[in-house]
């Protein structure tokens, strides 16, 4: 394992951030943090990378706690942006690098590479506060990426990015994976999770709700959901029913924990003419929405 975090947690005055957790990182793996604003991903990342001092447990990188040893292998990038908006694109890569210990054509070299990959070509004596927000934020990238790091910790990447921008930048991550990076990012955004992680943590209050791959999220937590094929009638308002979508003639119910599937069933049949009905594997918003009583966001 790359990255293990055992019983963590962080309080900030009263306020308690993460409450005692646990989570491993393996090797050449893309892990997702999963949450609403607040729920402690981003303290996390920064107490990883020896931003805040954990106030109990264990945080390790590579068997050890972060140190300056650790610090050219991890490329993070904060949810903040840390650009100089009045420099050009081509002064803030290099500056970076510099800082990162690379050497001047080190650096040229590395941002010449990406500026290329991220399609940022052309854009090099463009100041910072020229560029949009999209743009802003793949140059924020390239910072973290120049220095070749194994390990990249990346909060909210895809902020700011449009569906085009965040399947390049996606196709970068993976690229990067298939050469052995590790990858750990933090999302808000349910597709985000869904569609790029091999493994997931669902956060909320600082908590793990839930941990592992997203097919086995989403099947252990399969009871109770139902999809309905409908031929005629409707399906109206039940006791037993917690809440229901509909697409078309496909309806998808979750049923309360002290009903009956079978009378559930039974009882629909008399308003509508039910085709076909079997047990549907929730989405990992459903999941969300079971565990944490409020939904993350879904980009439409």
């Amino acid at each position: 394992m790359v990255i293990q975090v055992k019983d963590f947690s962080k309080s900030f005055g009263k306020q308690k951030a993460v409450d005692n957790l646990n989570f491993v990182v393996n090797q050449g793996e893309i892990f997702g943090f999963l949450g609403r604003n607040g729920a402690g991903k981003t303290t996390t990342f920064r107490t990883l990378i020896g931003l805040y001092q954990a106030d109990e447990g264990e945080l390790l990188i590579q068997g050890h706690p972060f140190d300056d040893s650790l610090r050219n292998q991890i490329g993070y990038m904060p949810e903040e942006r840390g650009l100089y908006t009045r420099a050009t694109v081509m002064d803030v890569l290099l500056y970076m690098g510099r800082l990162r210990g690379l050497e001047k054509a080190e650096a040229l070299s590395s941002s010449q590479k990406w500026l290329k990959r991220l399609k940022l070509e052309g854009h090099e004596k463009k100041r910072i506060q020229q560029l949009s927000s999209g743009m802003q934020q793949k140059v924020q990238i390239i910072v973290t990426l120049m220095h070749k790091p194994s390990i990249l910790i990346l909060d909210e990447p895809f902020r700011g990015l449009d569906p085009v921008n965040r399947q390049l930048v996606y196709d970068c991550m993976q690229e990067l994976k298939r050469d052995g990076f590790t990858i750990l990012f933090s999302s808000h955004e349910i597709h985000e999770v869904e569609q790029f992680c091999d493994r997931v943590i669902l956060m909320a209050d600082g908590q793990a709700k839930a941990y592992g791959k997203v097919e086995d999220i989403r099947r252990a937590y399969a009871d109770r959901f139902l999809s309905l094929t409908i031929l005629s009638g409707e399906i109206g308002e039940h006791e037993g029913i917690e809440w229901k979508r509909v697409h078309g003639n496909t309806v998808e119910i979750r049923y309360k924990e002290d009903t009956d599937p079978q009378s559930l069933i039974r009882d629909l049949m008399l308003n509508a003419r039910i085709k076909r009905f079997e047990i549907a594997e929730p989405s990992l918003n459903d999941v969300f929405l079971q565990l944490c009583g409020d939904e993350v966001v879904v980009d439409e």
